[in-house]
């Protein structure tokens, strides 16, 4: 299973404990690779937090984690910062701004 997220001229795919990275062309919507960062063990979901794109957070269904990276504007590349326990198998991650 692939799942995408889209931020201006990027995008994002999970697969195989990773996120990859990709360039969207613009004009052609040609796919150009970022590369990929490793990510929790199967990573059943995943989603930049509204309110500048600038956090993404994964959910790991077979670690019951989630880690929360940091997201470069320019290039997308990602740095995890923070690796948080949950409850068993987490299936789902929605990004909420919450307040002004």
């Amino acid at each position: 299973e692939i799942s995408l997220g889209l931020v201006g001229s990027e995008m994002c795919i999970r697969d195989s404990n990773s996120i990859a990275i990709f360039e969207v062309d613009s004009e052609s919507g040609a796919l150009k690779s970022r590369g990929q960062t490793p990510t929790e063990d199967t990573p059943r979901s995943f989603n930049l937090i509204a309110g500048g794109e600038r956090l993404l957070v994964a959910a790991g269904q077979k670690s019951n984690t989630l880690i929360v990276y940091s997201r470069d504007a320019e290039s997308g590349q990602l740095t995890p910062l923070n690796i948080y326990d949950c409850g068993g198998s987490p299936a789902w991650v929605l990004g909420v701004k919450l307040g002004e």
